[in-house]
């Protein structure tokens, strides 16, 4: 019996047809005498904007990463809904976004669903019943799908938010459409059984239903939100195959649902409800606004003169100058308007911001994409209107302190953001965002939010380039939708998904696993009470089937005040890790490996737990079917890693037939004796010892030595077989076939010309443009210097100021540099070198490994990076045990003798000249280091933190480059002092140097010079970072003597030192 049976029964066909086929039949007249309750419906953004915008948009909320927030301000929007008598509350959709073209709340499913959790708990708290929108797939989904239906996608990425909510008797409304391609049935099928299955879901309200399928809807057990009663009617009449397309009893099963539907939505609103705090929308705009850049100049100072330019979203300029000066704190210079909204072309406005700009000590600039009657079309939208980049351009050339504000509504590129000193995306259009964006530019609050979606600098290029990979059949999506493919990829966009920065800075230690718990410590190490999102991912390395490198499976925003530290705890959930396979979510076996991070690149701890599970059916899949760059790089055919000497197998093989014929031997020598009765007249010996040799010796050594004469032939094969494309990734992204090449003639073959690697006069010409801009005449060696040792000392490690001058000049002698110290340098240390450069972390440490034993491909990720960003140093870094350094980098040894021949000429992944491989050894006497290499002997200590003065990205590639050509230019060894001593060092040990050798010394000597050091202590660390590593065979005390003859006693103190730590 139906639910409202009595109620169903007292009405007419025509009735139930009515209210079957859309829930706004239950406002009828005839209804409310029925008994049914009418149900008004409202729409949460819609709400907002006409109680004029008293809250963030849910874009902005995403930001702000608290679920208690979250949960807060959704409530906060259905108090809204109720005071205009709503009882059914559509929300934005909620689901996962797979790229940034598409509706979505979040590219991550966990996220997504803790946002659609919060939600309908707010909404039902405060006595309305939640309806979350469209959870189905729709035609811009499938764009990004693969074309042959992929249930794992389905499953594990799209439906995956629903599994994580926990509320249960939510409405959920979805879109009853056929979609195309093999992806059709999913909505009426994969998703509708799902959806009806959860517990998390108590309704379904089927939208926009094709035409003619609302019967085929409501026989799924849905809702109709907007079906035609005429369509219904038609099928209640007509029979197919001898039944009803809609029975009696089916048309009455969809009647009391939908009356299940009104009650409830009545029943709850009688349900008491408190108000949204009062604070709330100030507090929600302050802790959703994302600081994605900051070179020092926010928190504005006070007093600090302060220019407006552009349009702040749901203001003008002048309104915003106006809420300006009433906030005090800063002198207001003036605003201007910038650039022309709906015309996208002009620059009319330009010149009047330029000069109110350099009136100012900060610019603050509002950017918006589209204003009225600009449009923006798919693959177009996310980059700015022409007019927006030339202002922050023209803006950047007056005033570098450019401040630049946008929309988190807007679906945009940031390739601006080079042209830029600090980037905030914050919400203004709400009822109190201006006044939270003031409390964070004059640093009142610290910023909190984190990114819930990845922002690109080459949006439309790289989602258009993937669009039509995957088109060409090149490429496959599966579950690498949006961090998860760059993470498997190497890549690191600059602002990547969870990606967010502050005032303050946080340290994070002590990660343990007790109790299937993972728990660690956090402090704020700044001078700010500020909040962190601690986020945790966890990955599985050795897996039957192909997974992301991490998924996100929780997280936590904590707020401390300055010097507080807290221990916190996440839980590895065993469910969490489940995945969809043969038919159902299983959890694999093994050991997984736990990341707690500040973005999903932003890894701080790690360390791995055993889960128990089960097997899972392989896959068959593989990285490269899915990331076309790492086609034969992480195939396992060859890594840009460790590499295992051409001729070993040789050396194999000669054992093997060593044993084999020892075995052979004896067994003839054996036999021999016997037959002969030579050797001894005992019977013991003959009937006994010999037949023992013969069957219990021989055998097993001639048996050993053929296992390894076939181990070794193996090794050759696999030796023979080790290939990279002629450019990785590349080639195989343009859907070429490339070409099969053994990794030494790859990297020993000579450059072609300049004509036939295909550069050009205006390829030069483009690049000293790019070099100009990153360039300042008035940057001289000696502040660099002290820049870096400062740098090294706010983050904690002493490296001093002839530190600092060493590493500057080994770096500009060679793009190979082998750092020496008494105690092992710690990962931190090579951290703080990338961020002094800007540029992400490639470190490898011993015991780092890939899929299938192979080391991991940090100077591959760093290649990859630099071909993109030419004006970063990037350092690919090797610390730990590091081995046979000649090995490892063998196959970069014509780029490390001819970096800018090497990028010309396009080897491997070699595209640009600005990577350097550092090895840090500690008490390795012996260690195998290469000729070319600059060796530094590096006294470091641990010290305090303090505030962060010198920014990240001090020092550019291209600022790098011009300093070291001047050097070289403007300061050299004297030649009595400096290089007659060097004749005399070839003399004492009888061996010429080469002209790349004299080169090193040169560029190491000039550095030195140039960062302020005197003859002698340059002459003294230049002979020890380039000569000691070729003369260390030398006996140590006569060379010891020699030096201290040519050099001067007191002048040799690096020498020794680098000798005493190269000998064996």
């Amino acid at each position: 019996m139906l639910k409202y049976q009595t109620i169903i029964d007292h009405l007419t066909v025509e009735q139930k047809l009515s209210l079957a086929a859309s829930v706004q039949a239950f406002s009828s007249a005839w209804a409310k005498e029925a008994g049914i309750p009418s149900v008004r419906v409202a729409e949460m953004q819609k709400t907002n904007a006409d109680h004029g915008s008293p809250y963030p948009s849910f874009a902005a909320l995403a930001n702000c990463w608290d679920p208690a927030l979250w949960e807060e301000a959704a409530k906060g929007y259905a108090s809204l809904a109720r005071k205009d008598l709503a009882d059914l509350l559509y929300t934005p959709r909620l689901g996962v976004q797979c790229d940034p073209f598409c509706e979505g709340i979040s590219e991550d499913p966990y996220l997504a669903g803790k946002i659609a959790d919060s939600v309908c708990r707010g909404v039902r708290s405060a006595g309305v019943t939640p309806c979350l929108s469209c959870v189905s797939l729709r035609e811009t989904d499938i764009a990004a799908l693969d074309k042959e239906f992929d249930a794992r996608a389905l499953y594990e990425y799209f439906l995956a938010p629903w599994r994580v909510m926990e509320n249960s008797k939510n409405a959920v409304s979805f879109s009853y459409t056929k979609v195309s391609g093999t992806y059709a049935d999913a909505n009426v099928a994969a998703i509708d059984e799902f959806l009806h299955r959860e517990e998390s879901i108590g309704f379904v309200l089927a939208e926009r239903a094709d035409l003619g399928r609302d019967a085929e809807c409501l026989n799924a057990g849905n809702i109709l939100a907007d079906g035609d009663r005429d369509t219904l009617r038609s099928a209640l009449e007509r029979d197919i195959d001898g039944k009803k397309e809609l029975s009696p009893v089916e048309l009455d099963s969809s009647v009391d649902r939908a009356i299940d539907l009104m009650m409830q939505c009545r029943a709850l609103k009688t349900e008491a409800s408190a108000e949204a705090e009062q604070d709330l929308a100030l507090r929600a705009a302050e802790e959703s606004a994302v600081l994605l850049k900051n070179e020092g100049v926010l928190p504005l100072k006070k007093g600090c003169r302060v220019a407006i330019v552009g349009h702040p979203d749901g203001n003008s300029a002048g309104e915003f100058y106006e809420s300006l000066q009433a906030y005090g704190g800063f002198e207001c210079v003036g605003f201007a308007e910038g650039y022309q909204t709906g015309q996208s072309r002009s620059d009319e406005e330009i010149p009047y911001a330029c000069k109110l700009a350099e009136k100012a000590d900060a610019v603050l600039v509002f950017l918006r994409h589209a204003s009225e009657g600009e449009t923006a079309e798919p693959y177009a939208r996310a980059k700015f209107p022409a007019n927006r980049l030339a202002l922050a351009d023209a803006l950047f050339k007056v005033n570098p302190n450019i401040v630049a504000v946008v929309s988190p509504e807007d679906l945009l590129e940031l390739s601006f953001n080079e042209r830029v000193s600090a980037l905030l995306m914050a919400d203004t259009k709400s009822e109190r965002g201006v006044e939270a964006l003031l409390n964070i530019l004059s640093g009142k609050v610290s910023p909190s939010g984190k990114l819930a979606s990845t922002r690109y600098n080459d949006t439309d290029a790289r989602f258009a380039a993937f669009a039509e990979d995957k088109k060409a059949g090149r490429c496959k999506a599966g579950t690498f939708l949006g961090y998860r493919r760059y993470d498997a990829a190497g890549e690191h966009p600059d602002f990547p998904f969870g990606f967010g920065l502050g005032y303050s800075r946080f340290g994070y230690s002590d990660l343990t696993i007790q109790n299937g718990n993972a728990t660690f410590t956090l402090r704020n190490k700044g001078k700010y009470d500020a909040a962190e999102v601690v986020q945790m991912y966890i990955g599985k390395d050795e897996s039957a089937v192909l997974r992301p490198r991490k998924e996100l499976k929780a997280f936590q925003k904590v707020f401390l005040r300055a010097g507080e530290s807290v221990r916190l705890s996440f839980p590895v959930a065993r469910d969490s890790l489940a995945v969809y396979n043969d038919g159902g979510f299983a959890v694999e076996d093994g050991m997984y490996r736990v990341c707690i991070a500040a973005s999903s690149l932003d890894v701080r701890l790690e360390t791995t737990v055993y889960v128990k599970g089960g097997r899972l059916v392989p896959d068959g899949r593989h990285i490269t079917e899915y990331i076309p760059s790492l086609t034969n790089i992480f195939a396992g055919n060859y890594t840009l890693g460790p590499v295992v000497k051409p001729r070993r197998w040789k050396k194999l093989l000669n054992r093997g037939l060593i044993l084999m014929g020892s075995g052979f031997s004896l067994a003839l020598l054996v036999t021999l004796l016997g037959v002969c009765r030579v050797g001894s007249d005992s019977e013991v010996f003959f009937n006994t010892v010999l037949p023992f040799l013969l069957i219990f010796v021989a055998p097993p050594i001639f048996l050993a030595g053929g296992v390894v004469a076939i181990v070794s032939l193996i090794k050759r094969k696999r030796a023979k077989g080790a290939y990279v494309p002629a450019s990785a990734g590349c080639l195989a992204a343009q859907g070429e076939v490339a070409s099969e090449l053994s990794y030494e003639k790859l990297f020993e073959d000579a450059p072609q010309s300049e004509e036939k690697a295909g550069s050009s006069e205006d390829a030069k010409t483009d690049e000293s443009a790019e070099a100009l801009k990153f360039c300042d005449a008035s940057v001289t060696f000696p502040a660099v210097c002290g820049q870096m040792a400062a740098f090294f000392s706010e983050r904690g490690i002493t490296i001093g100021t002839k530190g600092a001058r060493k590493l500057l000049a080994a770096f500009s002698a060679s793009r190979l540099v082998v750092l020496q110290s008494g105690k092992a340098l710690p990962p931190k240390f090579f951290k703080i070198l990338s961020d002094y450069f800007g540029s992400g972390i490639y470190l490898h440490e011993c015991g780092e490994t890939e899929e299938g034993g192979a080391v991991r491909s940090n100077a591959a990720r760093a290649f990859q990076d630099a071909a993109s960003r030419r004006h970063v140093v990037h350092v690919a870094a090797y610390s730990g045990a590091v081995g046979q350094i000649v090995s490892v980098v063998a196959p970069f040894q014509f780029y490390i003798e001819n970096p800018a021949r090497a990028a010309k000429s396009a080897v491997g992944l070699i595209h640009s000249s600005n990577v350097w491989f550092v090895f840090a050894l500690c008490g390795e006497r012996g260690a195998d280091i290469p000729d070319n290499a600059c060796v530094v002997d590096l006294d470091w200590e641990e010290c305090t933190e303090t505030e962060a003065e010198v920014p990240a990205g001090a020092l550019n590639y291209y600022q790098f480059a011009a300093l070291s050509k001047a050097g070289r230019n403007d300061f050299c060894l004297d030649e009595d002092k400096g290089w007659k001593k060097i004749d005399q060092l070839e003399k004492f040990v009888g061996a010429k140097f080469d002209n790349k050798t004299w080169m090193r010394l040169e560029k190491f000597s000039s550095a030195c010079l140039a960062c302020g050091s005197g003859e002698e202590e340059a002459l003294d660390c230049a002979a020890a970072a380039v000569l000691m590593t070729s003369l260390k065979s030398r006996a140590p005390e006569d060379f010891v003597r020699g030096l201290e003859h040519i050099f001067g006693a007191e002048d040799v103190s690096e020498c020794k030192k680098t000798l005493e730590n190269l000998q064996v």
